[in-house]
């Protein structure tokens, strides 16, 4: 039973990050661009949140201010490592997939964490701690959704557990601050989404179209060969044939040195056509 369930579930995280509908040579792509951002996004809200917490550590127990961004920081830095490790590692098609479902998980449980632990600090403090809390419950989830671009369901889902939570809190908090930020914040995460989504778009497609060149370029080359093997060999026999003995001829004859001559004789057979004509090539 959990051996069925676990597959349930890893089918349905496939489909949200796209593993069964895509090139397994755009889902590389895709992971080696994440493999670039996401320790740059961790490293970023490592810096917001204890940011946060050194502003709040005179106002809020320890608990808040020091206990749980350790916990946060742990999980964090684990997960930047092991990214950064893999900026320069060729990944296979299941690694890089596992890798995506992995940050898929990690996206919506460590956002739920860090938009929760800055929800409780909001009741803390006076104006100007709140606002702090604003600003990073605000701006720091939209740089973590730039950077997991080319993971759209983690995006969408990092959206969904940090910023729709902070704009529903700000907007009931009796506020009118609180509240204009809100829709600002909500003007701003629906356009930075769309942009998010074409230039997610723009990649697979700047991946497709250099797939479909060098499918080109190997069709091409093939048809080179191919064409040269008909030039210089001869159909019948699949042997070489004249053109390409006078070519290999010219080249040993170009590299010919020393004292001497090399004398070459052609010998021709006339009438030979009409033999195949009478009695096939089979025969001749």
């Amino acid at each position: 039973m959990n051996g069925r369930a676990r597959n349930k579930v890893t089918a349905l995280l496939d489909r949200a990050i796209g593993h069964d509908g895509i090139a397994p040579d755009l889902l590389l792509a895709r992971a080696g661009a994440l493999a670039q951002q996401v320790p740059l996004m961790y490293a970023s809200v490592l810096i917001c949140m204890w940011a946060v917490a050194a502003t709040h550590f005179q106002v809020a127990p320890l608990a808040f201010t020091v206990l749980v961004p350790v916990a946060l920081t742990l999980l964090s830095v684990w997960r930047l490592v092991m990214w950064w490790r893999s900026r320069s590692v060729a990944l296979t098609i299941e690694q890089a997939a596992r890798r995506m479902r992995q940050t898929l998980v990690i996206a919506g449980l460590l956002g739920g964490g860090f938009s929760s632990w800055a929800l409780v600090l909001a009741g803390y403090g006076g104006p100007f701690e709140q606002a702090h809390v604003a600003f990073f419950l605000g701006l720091t989830p939209l740089c973590c959704l730039f950077c997991l671009m080319h993971l759209r369901a983690a995006a969408f889902l990092l959206a969904l557990v940090t910023i729709v939570p902070s704009l529903i809190f700000f907007a009931l908090s009796g506020n009118h601050v609180l509240f204009a930020i809100a829709i600002n914040l909500a003007l701003v995460l629906a356009i930075m989404m769309a942009i998010l989504v074409r230039n997610s778009v723009d990649f697979d497609e700047l991946v497709q179209s250099r797939r479909e060149a060098s499918l080109r370029e190997e069709a091409a080359r093939t048809l080179s060969e191919a064409n040269g093997r008909l030039a210089n060999i001869d159909a019948l026999t699949g042997l070489p044939n004249r053109r390409f003995f006078l070519q290999l001829l010219a080249e040993r004859l170009a590299e010919q040195s020393g004292p001497g001559q090399v004398i070459v004789g052609l010998v021709d057979l006339d009438g030979f056509k009409a033999i195949n004509d009478v009695f096939g090539h089979a025969v001749g």
